[in-house]
């Protein structure tokens, strides 16, 4: 007797490009933050889901299915008729001893079952669906279907070690839709929309024009009702012969209110018989409010200019925009921004004159085609004083682009010095605060890196002010400074989290692994860099290398280190709640180490690559070479292969065969079914993980 158990759990369901059969993911499962066995980190979460939290089961061998049992396929899966719907179902080892999951799907003939692993980048390594799986583990599977329309119910079953079985039923219910019998059909003559007009419009857009067709055989009457927004005209009369078509010009009335009005006309169509067809024109006109009505307040004039600035309206920082009155909608005034332009080049400022200068620019509101119906006066006028020159002349913080973002804000000036050589950036409680020389954080910037948006680190918590001063570098390496600028408001909403304690570092051919104290602070994860020098307390000038963890692991393993004196930097980081923003602590102390063990370079060349057959049995015995100093090698049989342009192999998916750990120069993949595969390894160097060198040359197998 066959034995089954029923446990019910949600399922997923996704899409893929093709209508061939698709590769399916399958993953062992991973807690967030793990890497793959070659670094590989960033894991999908499709891969990353650990199994459901629950009770294992008292039976030696038990299966459960985490996505549920039953899975339906409805007309909404097919939401799109490029994509091919499948649906992913988790297998899980919920027994007490290892075993092996087998799918018997010979009740299947309109869906099939797929236990292989989608490879989308050489750094996944492929799930291996015939290993022992541990209790607690799980395998991913997806099913398929085969035909696009119909109506199907079949189960197939997963089997474990000892014969039981776990049926998973599958259902699908989709047929065509009949075709519809033309009777009046309505159809677009032009494709333009109508487009935005501004309140108080003068003329009419251009009417949207729709073809009426009589497909019956008789002849047909046809009548209108439609919107009070709306005019309707017909280019001929209400009566249609079989086959005869009249043109509806459809267009807005004349002084519609601000707002989206619905452009609404239903036909309807009397044949001789009596039969009444009904059929719908919808279409939309909005009225902008965009009309303007005057300035919305006043133009402050503009003070504090750093004497000899270009004569530009950048430079004397004249707005761009000014907000202005629209035209109302629903009783309430509107505003929207108008560009304006400034007429600098006629003013009476002097770059060159360094005494204090006031004057007046002129300006002209630039309004849109329709944004100025009633043809009101856009010139506009604005007050501007200029500072007498001083050395080091007190700089201005930029309201706009200053910000807070998590625990760090983004420097900008409005007015700079005019012979600084930098800045000097600084966060106090208030202006108390900053004479006694209490700062809760400061950057200095050099002149030079004003534009790269600097940065000021790791802000406590709370409301701070900022404030910046010019320097000046004189003889004997000292520093004159000018006055203090004006305060500006940073609020911090967010905890700094604590910077990690280093306890060791230990160094194994080209990894090193850093061992964190056991006071270090929980957090989400940690930047790890290897570094040419450093930069006060934190590391600079870093390089690329992939750095290895398992959660809040206290471990923490840096790979693939080139030879060579580095300065090892950790500091770790909190997400925000609900996004994807790191929040960055200070960096842990900088400690040097030596990497006495050079990177392997090239990869492995496949010498041959040979078929042999013993009875009904097939096996590929590759031999090849490997870079120098390597400890051993990956190997893969795939069934897919990608190509570039010009015809060669890039890279491989949809693994078939593995052989992992190769110590030797040959390797021999037995039992392999006939088919074409496609034939590919790497090297590898491990001192607390694996290094890869590059893959080997793709070659083409076929086993006959």
């Amino acid at each position: 007797m066959k034995e089954y158990k029923v446990i019910t759990a949600l399922f997923l369901s996704a899409v893929m490009l093709g209508t061939a059969p698709l590769t399916v993911w399958g993953a062992e499962s991973f807690s967030t933050g793990e890497s793959f066995s070659d670094g590989t980190e960033n894991i999908p979460d499709i891969v990353t889901d650990s199994a459901l939290s629950g009770e294992s089961s008292e039976r030696d061998y038990e299966l459960s299915i985490e996505t549920g049992t039953d899975v339906e396929l409805t007309e909404s899966d097919f939401y799109d008729p490029e994509f091919r719907v499948e649906k992913y179902v988790k297998v899980r080892n919920s027994g007490k001893k290892e075993t092996r999951v087998r799918v018997d799907a010979s009740g299947l003939k309109n869906f099939e079952v797929d236990d292989q692993m989608a490879k989308w980048s050489e750094d996944y390594e492929e799930q291996d669906s015939k290993r022992l799986l541990k209790p607690g583990e799980t395998l991913d599977f997806f099913v398929l279907p085969k035909q696009e329309y119909g109506t199907y119910d079949e189960t197939f079953d997963f089997l474990a070690d000892d014969g039981s079985r776990y049926p998973v039923h599958i259902t699908m219910n989709r047929e065509k839709n009949p075709t519809e019998k033309k009777s009046l059909e309505i159809t677009e003559k032009s494709s333009e929309s109508f487009p935005i007009m501004h309140w108080g419009y003068k003329t009419l857009p251009e009417a949207r024009i729709y073809v009426l067709k009589n497909f019956t055989d008789m002849n047909m009457e046809l009548s209108f009702d439609y919107s009070k927004d709306c005019s309707v005209s017909l280019s001929g009369n209400t009566s249609l012969a079989p086959g005869e078509s009249t043109e509806l010009s459809l267009c807005p009335q004349m002084g519609l209110p601000v707002g989206e009005h619905d452009l609404g006309v239903t036909v309807t169509a009397k044949t001789a018989t009596g039969e009444t067809i009904t059929k719908k024109i919808w279409d939309s006109f909005r009225v902008d409010s965009r009309t303007f009505q005057g300035l919305v307040d006043t133009i402050e004039p503009v003070t504090g200019i750093t004497n000899g600035v270009e004569k530009t309206a950048d430079a004397l920082h004249l707005p761009s925009v000014l907000k202005v009155y629209g035209a109302e909608a629903d009783g309430e005034k509107t505003t929207f921004s108008a560009d304006v332009k400034w007429d600098v080049e006629n003013c009476a400022y002097n770059p060159k004159n360094t005494a204090s200068q006031s004057f007046t620019v002129n300006g002209q509101l630039e309004l849109r085609e329709g944004e100025n119906n009633e043809e009101l006066d856009t010139s506009v006028k604005i007050k501007v004083q200029v500072d007498a020159y001083k050395a080091l002349n007190r700089p201005v913080i930029d309201p706009t682009w200053t910000r807070v973002i998590t625990n760090y804000a983004e420097l900008s000036l409005r007015d700079i010095s005019n012979e600084a050589d930098g800045y000097f950036f600084v966060a106090a409680e208030s202006q108390k605060e900053l004479e006694k020389g209490n700062y809760i954080a400061q950057v200095k910037v050099a002149k030079s890196e004003l534009n790269h948006y600097p940065k000021l680190k790791y802000i406590p918590e709370g409301t701070h002010y900022l404030y910046c001063r010019a320097y000046k570098e004189e003889s004997g390496h000292t520093e004159k400074y000018g006055e203090w600028s004006e305060g500006f408001l940073l609020k911090v909403n967010i905890k700094t989290p604590n910077a990690p304690v280093v306890q060791k570092l230990q160094v194994k051919k080209n990894d090193v692994k850093i061992i964190l104290g056991s006071n270090t602070e929980e957090l989400d994860g940690y930047d790890v860099v290897a570094a040419r020098s450093k930069d006060g307390d934190e590391p600079s000038d870093y390089i690329k290398v992939q750095c290895r963890y398992s959660g809040n692991s206290k471990e923490l393993i840096l790979k693939g280190v080139p030879k060579g004196n580095w300065y090892i930097g950790v500091h770790g980081y909190k997400y925000l709640d609900g996004s994807n923003k790191k929040v960055l602590s200070k960096w842990a102390e900088v400690q040097k180490v030596t990497v006495k063990t050079s990177l392997v370079t090239g990869k492995p060349a496949v010498k041959s690559a040979k078929v042999s057959r013993q009875g009904t049995k097939r096996k590929v015995t590759v031999k090849f070479t490997v870079p120098k100093a390597c400890d051993g090698t990956d190997w893969v049989l795939a069934k897919k292969v990608s190509q570039s342009e010009d015809g060669s192999y890039t890279y491989v998916s949809g693994y078939a065969y593995t052989k992992k750990n190769q110590t030797k120069t040959t390797v021999i993949f037995k039992n392999v079914k006939p088919g074409v595969y496609y034939l590919t390894g790497r090297a590898y160097v491990k001192g607390y993980a694996k290094n890869y060198t590059k893959w080997s040359e793709v070659k083409k197998v076929v086993v006959k």
